[in-house]
């Protein structure tokens, strides 16, 4: 099978060994003359869903055709016969139109998954790394239906091939927003550098207000999920040493550089209560909330994609997420700092505070106690994480989670 050598840019593919990269097809359907939707199989590793022509795979923004040949077919016909298996459409609103937009537009093909404006008032996600079982976006945003701060799920399509079910496609509700919080913020550091008004930085403090409320809100919703029985996805549970020492491990196996068991003991003397556990977002960030007329909105609750099903799934404790967000603020600051704005770090400490504490007053589960040490604990492994990731992809950003990492080991 031929591909572009842009393929091996996208992030499932970086530092795969070219000379050795095998593809082969593990499911096919039949979209029209020479041009298929296909299951592939990639050195015996792991599913991508891709778009093949002429025996040629379609990159990205090459798919918008073939996608709608695809829809065009599912119109017609909800459950479609592939060469192995079958693919189906299931909605979950009676009273939607699902006609989509012809042709379709394309709004960001990624280096992990594809997004389509699939009408005026819903997105297409196209998940391209593909793995058995229940897809954590698919299931969280059905589950949460009724909050007002995560969006709709509208349908999803699944591919069975094999006895197996995978999930390759959500639509998902659009919403209208200003911009995400990654983007305000950043814009926010320099206004305030330009014009340090304390208006402008009261304004900017209630807003992590607000976020800090709508994470506690998102948690309240999945922690009373949990409550119920059939619900063993999102079951709740303690906290227990076996995961404070999970959690220990998996930074021990991160650190390549650093001196931090001496930091771990002491923030795990300090623990007393150590809360409890559920499902997470599990990628929670500053460009995962979007900035809209009737508040903040949380999206992509995936979790990280590069992760496998069964890690995404795991339950963790609320630290986590609180963890990422207050990183995510951390690297706004040093961005801006980067260009001199010093000012930036004191502000980054007040919406940290800010944030944490609207939270902890509207979350409605027991959480650590006291929650500083287990926070400065998920916060390591964050940055530990960015530091793999910034080395591997970025080397020239790697200085923010290094610095971050240092200024972390200095505290007590």
């Amino acid at each position: 099978m031929l591909y572009s050598q842009d393929l091996l840019k996208m992030r499932w593919f970086q530092h795969k060994d070219q000379n050795n990269f095998k593809l082969e097809i593990h499911d096919q359907l039949e979209l029209d003359d020479n041009l298929n939707l296909v299951l592939l199989k990639v050195n015996d590793e792991f599913l991508y869903l891709a778009f093949c022509q002429d025996d040629k795979l379609l990159l990205p923004d090459e798919e918008h055709l073939a996608l709608a040949k695809l829809l065009n077919k599912l119109e017609n016909n909800s459950n479609l016969k592939s060469l192995n298996g079958f693919i189906e459409w299931t909605k979950y609103c009676d009273n939607y139109n699902y006609t989509f937009d012809k042709p379709l537009k394309e709004l960001n093909f990624g280096s992990t998954n594809s997004i389509f404006s699939f009408n005026h008032n819903s997105l297409l996600k196209l998940v391209r790394r593909l793995e058995e079982g229940e897809h954590p976006e698919a299931k969280l945003l059905f589950f949460l239906n009724d909050f007002e701060s995560t969006p709709k799920i509208l349908s999803v399509f699944n591919w069975f091939v094999n006895g197996q079910k995978l999930v390759f496609g959500l639509q998902i509700e659009k919403i209208e927003h200003k911009e995400n919080a990654w983007t305000w913020l950043v814009q926010r550091f320099n206004e305030i550098q330009q014009n340090s008004s304390q208006t402008l930085i009261n304004s900017t403090e209630s807003s992590f207000e607000a976020i800090g409320a709508t994470l506690a809100l998102f948690h309240n919703c999945i922690f009373d999920q949990s409550s119920f029985e059939k619900q063993q996805l999102l079951k709740a549970s303690d906290f227990t040493e076996l995961d404070l020492k999970d959690l220990e491990n998996k930074i021990q196996a991160l650190n390549h550089k650093y001196t931090i068991t001496e930091f771990l003991e002491t923030q795990k003397q300090k623990l007393g209560f150590l809360g409890i556990k559920f499902k997470q977002h599990g990628d929670f960030h500053l460009g995962q909330i979007l900035r809209t007329a009737s508040g903040y909105k949380i999206i992509d609750l995936e979790g990280q994609p590069i992760k496998s099903l069964a890690e995404r799934w795991q339950t963790a404790s609320p630290a986590q997420d609180i963890a990422s967000l207050i990183r995510s603020i951390q690297y706004a600051a040093a961005i801006c700092l980067q260009k001199s704005h010093a000012q930036t770090t004191s502000l980054a400490e007040n919406l940290e505070n800010s944030f944490l504490l609207a939270y902890k007053h509207i979350a409605c589960f027991p959480l650590p106690e006291p929650l500083e040490p287990m926070l400065k604990i998920q916060t390591l492994l964050k940055a530990l994480e960015e530091l793999e990731y910034e080395q591997k992809t970025r080397p020239e950003m790697a200085w923010i989670p290094e610095k971050a990492i240092e200024n972390l080991l200095k505290q007590t």
